[in-house]
């Protein structure tokens, strides 16, 4: 490990472990040394972040950004700074850029579609979520918003689907059952809903019975 990764070391540790004070001057001495290198950019917004300065914070990353203008990883980190302050409509733009820039990031195209799906914007986050899933099928997370943006557009099979395939990996989730259940009554199965609510809810799947009725 270099001195200067030892020192963005020693700032993320403090960071992490809640030091915003004893970071600040960490940071400012990396700046007056190195100004033009993006990780310490980096490094700055992340402070500013964790000590409020959200506007600062983003200030700090297009100024990373604009030193390394290719690292799709600086552009998601922009991202999600812009998407902490509330510019959501930055934040896409972000993410987007870090899609174009390097396709194969599954974050970049998760967090695309994750963010459209917090906005509401369900038929805007289907197709990156659809990209990141078919990049990391194993992703039980991708899978399960996936899954529950098809089920909030109303396409049922497709969402029962991804959700028993989740069930088999992980079937001690309750709010990935309570889909289950919810897709079989929105399909016409209210029997084979109710059957699954009883059999689940020995499990100690309360929720069930409030869905079920």
């Amino acid at each position: 490990m270099s001195a200067l990764q030892a020192r963005l070391a020693a700032i993320y540790a403090d960071l992490t472990g809640g030091r915003v004070h004893q970071a600040g001057p960490q940071v400012e001495a990396l700046l007056q040394a190195h100004p033009y290198l993006p990780e310490v950019r980096r490094a700055q917004a992340a402070w500013l972040q964790m000590s409020g300065r959200r506007d600062e914070a983003i200030d700090a990353m297009q100024a990373a950004v604009a030193l390394a203008p290719d690292d799709a990883h600086l552009r998601i980190a922009l991202g999600q700074v812009q998407a902490s302050a509330g510019r959501t409509d930055d934040a896409i733009a972000s993410f987007r850029e870090a899609c174009d820039r390097q396709p194969p990031s599954v974050e970049a195209w998760y967090l695309l579609g994750a963010t459209h799906y917090g906005n509401g914007r369900l038929d805007e986050a289907l197709a990156p979520l659809e990209h990141a899933h078919a990049l990391a099928p194993a992703q039980p997370m991708i899978a399960a918003m996936l899954g529950d943006t098809l089920f909030l557009l109303g396409r049922f099979e497709e969402s029962l689907a991804y959700f028993q395939r989740l069930a088999q990996a992980q079937p001690a989730d309750a709010m990935r059952t309570l889909r289950i259940v919810q897709c079989h009554r929105a399909l016409g199965e209210p029997a084979l809903a109710l059957q699954l609510a009883q059999a689940w809810q020995g499990d100690g799947f309360a929720p069930l019975w409030l869905e079920i009725g």
